[in-house]
């Protein structure tokens, strides 16, 4: 079992190394593993506290953990024991860069609809996944949302894909229907990737959109 998440607020400079990011527990010795750090621009920079802290995490196709930054363009793969790391670059083209906030952290923490403004003004990037079908990553980048005014702030996306040598190949925009799309609910399936469609009619009924990818040849 995997967890990850951390306390609201910035990472303090020197203190981020004292506050694990993911816990690994092994269910057949109940043995339970704390590591990952947040990446330095998290040092550097302030994002708000709240949505650029969230962590989102995958196991690769060697069975070691790969963790994926709101705030950072590489994502983390690291061993199960936290004793190795190495960082690959996972970026979208479409952001080149994700700007620090000039608002102070905490007034930032207790204004929601500041918060909103910044983070739909910026783009970020999301879930990772491994699709051991096709033996690829699948990485979302979100991208600014204009003219946020109140409501959802679901924001436009694109879908990084890259090779099992860690080498981005792909990158597929969804600018049209975005805001209908669950990101909380994707999956990886024999036939593609599955994310969630908001059915507002009936919440009994969940369907799912389906993203084929295309074959490539690896060289």
């Amino acid at each position: 079992v995997i967890l990850s998440g951390v306390e609201l607020g910035q990472p303090d400079d020197g203190e981020s190394s004292d506050k694990p990011t993911t816990c690994c527990i092994a269910l057949d010795n109940d043995v339970m593993t704390f590591g990952g750090v947040f990446p330095v621009c998290y040092e550097k920079g302030n994002f708000g506290g709240v949505y650029y802290n969230k962590i989102y995490h995958s196991l690769n196709q060697d069975g070691n953990l790969l963790l994926s930054f709101p705030a950072d363009h590489n994502i983390y793969r690291y061993s199960l024991d936290f004793k190795d790391c190495k960082e690959y670059y996972m970026g979208s083209r479409y952001i080149r860069e994700i700007a620090s906030s000039g608002d102070n952290v905490w007034d930032l923490l207790k204004d929601k609809q500041r918060r909103i403004v910044y983070y739909t003004k910026q783009p970020s990037y999301g879930n990772i996944l491994y699709d051991p079908y096709r033996h690829m990553y699948y990485r979302v980048a979100r991208l600014p949302l204009e003219g946020w005014i109140g409501g959802n702030f679901q924001k436009p996306f694109s879908i990084i894909t890259m090779d099992s040598l860690y080498r981005v190949i792909s990158e597929t925009p969804v600018m049209e229907d975005y805001a209908d799309l669950n990101l909380g609910n994707m999956h990886v399936v024999k036939e593609g990737l599955l994310i969630q469609k908001e059915n507002r009619d009936d919440e009994n009924v969940i369907e799912f959109v389906l993203y084929k990818a295309n074959k490539y040849r690896e060289e």
